[in-house]
């Protein structure tokens, strides 16, 4: 830390996103162990160099992490989901745009706020359609990313007040998508988070360990529950997972509250970034 305070830069500004983060360094380090002298240093020396602050924001989050800076994993990219746009959407995978490049599916009880959370996950209100009545994603529907890297809106399932033949058609057109799709690299299950694991669900969790596909298991509506409430939930889930002797990744999120909203992004961005194939390349 003494080091640091002799080796600042005085700047006239900083930007006011890298001043809030260094606030946040110095509250942080003043909660550990370090000297008066320290933190005396850090109050004293003015603004530091862009360089500097992100070295002591990365030492500071490690002390109290207890990971080390290179294990925070602070360069991975993250895509800008803002860009995403919607493509097209198919009754089945043969109207489905070439099967190449990246695709990670959102599969989920048709009251689980699927939609919602793909828009929020996209800054989007709109680019899902939504609706107070479950069911309303009756096709399979495609949004592009990136270039090769596209999310996938699949039909809602188990509860939709609709036709039981169409039910039928519905599941029939996931289940073709979540078997043949060969663009599919990872899969992303909506729970609302008062009730989660239904037998669909776990019939789509049994697929992806078949299939040898990473799960995101989105625990949603998580504003419906308090802090301590939200933690039981997800350890709950991760217990009854175990069973399934796969490695998932379990958040609460919500699509309101924007709980979760950019650890989400991070698993998304680097399922995309590496799991994808050479067509990827730009």
């Amino acid at each position: 830390m003494r080091r640091l305070c002799k080796k600042a830069e005085k700047r006239p500004k900083i930007a006011y996103t890298v001043r809030n983060f260094l606030g946040l360094a110095a509250v942080t380090s003043s909660r550990l162990s370090l000297t008066s002298t320290d933190r005396l240093c850090f109050r004293q020396t003015g603004p530091f160099s862009f360089a500097n602050s992100l070295q002591l924001a990365a030492c500071s989050l490690s002390l109290l992490t207890g990971l080390s800076p290179q294990g925070m994993e602070m360069d991975q990219e993250i895509l800008d989901f803002r860009q995403t746009r919607f493509i097209t959407s198919a009754p089945d995978i043969s109207h489905l745009p070439a099967d190449l490049g990246a695709e990670i599916a959102f599969a989920g009880r048709s009251n689980s706020g699927k939609s919602s959370a793909l828009n929020a996950i996209c800054d989007q209100n709109h680019l899902a359609k939504t609706s107070r009545t479950p069911g309303r994603t009756r096709l399979i529907n495609l949004f592009r990313v990136r270039n090769g890297m596209s999310l996938v809106d699949l039909p809602g399932y188990g509860y939709a007040a609709v036709p039981d033949s169409m039910k039928r058609q519905w599941q029939s057109s996931m289940s073709e998508y979540l078997q043949k799709r060969q663009a599919l690299r990872g899969i992303v299950v909506t729970m609302d988070i008062r009730h989660p694991l239904k037998d669909h669900d776990r019939l789509i969790i049994d697929w992806s360990l078949a299939a040898n596909l990473p799960a995101l298991i989105l625990l949603t509506k998580a504003d419906k529950l308090g802090v301590n409430q939200r933690r039981e939930a997800v350890g709950e889930v991760q217990h009854l997972l175990s069973e399934f002797g796969g490695n998932f990744t379990v958040i609460a999120f919500s699509a309101w509250k924007k709980i979760g909203l950019e650890e989400v992004r991070g698993v998304l961005s680097n399922w995309f970034l590496t799991m994808h194939g050479s067509d990827l390349d730009e």
